[in-house]
């Protein structure tokens, strides 16, 4: 008994690890190995007090029937310190019918102590088997947990990694915004520019329509006067009255054409060069951002697909 308690002893000293430090799911596999390890030892401490107690009864027994005088009750001749241990226990002499059935009744009773002390001993060592195995599952279990973590560990650290790419192209991606932002208020201005241009030639063109409008006019006049003075040099007298507004029309219908004719070059070169200005410009500014989409367009592109990645 005192060799299964000192082993129980051990057992519980010389643990892999303490309970304290395993997963919290496994604290009420810990108790219950707790609570049982202490019944243990207070089953082991009981079963000794008792086979303690009856020996020193049986010892006392044996001593009082060894003072007894023999008076025919007594039937032992061997003294009393003469006992023999058989099994590790003491053999007591033969003793008087009363004394002997007082002693069988404390041999039937050790008899059962150690038939329970073996018993005890059994369990403790079976629940000492199953304690072991369920520290040495548990070991595995925490073992495992841990080769769960570094893989955890190590896909954090893949992340950060490619956050931390993800991070720079963003940066890139700004800094790229920024140009492009400057660069569109750039071509906004010199669109802006270019509408003032424009707005400026088409000031030209309606002044050069009002001077040609002039110019009519003007012909209109020195037609009528032309006519007039014709008029006034022929000596024979007009076989039709005069009428000035007859010949002003007939001298527009004749002069408009041609002052038409002599103004039109000058506003198709005037348009020409507009258009050709304009379209000049668009080119400009379709070669510019082009590649400057392009690339924003696959930054983004790029940030995209890293995120659907995560």
């Amino acid at each position: 008994m005192k060799e299964a308690y000192a082993r129980l002893q051990e057992f519980d000293q010389n643990t892999p690890f303490k309970f304290g430090s395993l997963d919290t799911t496994l604290e009420p596999n810990t108790s219950v190995l707790k609570n049982l390890l202490r019944e243990l030892k207070l089953k082991l401490v009981e079963a000794e007090s008792l086979r303690n107690m009856v020996e020193s009864n049986f010892k006392k027994a044996s001593v009082e029937q060894a003072q007894v005088e023999s008076d025919g009750d007594i039937i032992m001749n061997a003294p009393s310190s003469t006992f023999q241990k058989q099994d590790g226990y003491s053999t007591p002499p033969r003793v008087s019918l009363s004394t002997e059935k007082h002693l069988v009744l404390l041999q039937g009773m050790l008899d059962r102590i150690s038939k329970q002390v073996a018993s005890v001993e059994s369990n403790v060592m079976e629940q000492e088997e199953v304690v072991k195995s369920i520290i040495q599952s548990s070991h595995e279990t925490v073992t495992s947990s841990e080769s769960i973590v570094d893989g955890i560990h190590q896909d954090i650290e893949h992340f950060d990694d490619e956050l931390s790419e993800l991070t720079a192209m963003t940066a890139e991606t700004i800094a790229e915004d920024n140009r492009l932002d400057i660069e569109y208020q750039k071509l906004q201005k010199e669109r802006e520019d270019q509408e003032i241009e424009l707005q400026k030639l088409m000031g030209c063109l309606e002044k050069l329509e009002k001077e040609r409008e002039k110019d009519e006019s003007d012909l209109a006049t020195l037609s009528t006067a032309l006519t007039a003075y014709m008029e006034k040099s022929t000596m024979s007298p007009p076989s039709s009255p005069f009428i000035p507004e007859d010949i002003v029309v007939a001298l527009e219908e004749q002069i408009t054409p041609l002052i038409r004719n002599a103004i039109k070059p000058h506003i198709e070169i005037l348009r020409s060069e507009l258009e050709q200005e304009i379209t000049k410009r668009e080119m400009e500014t379709s070669s510019t951002l082009s590649p400057i989409f392009t690339v924003t367009h696959q930054a983004l592109q790029s940030v995209s697909n890293a995120t659907s990645r995560k």
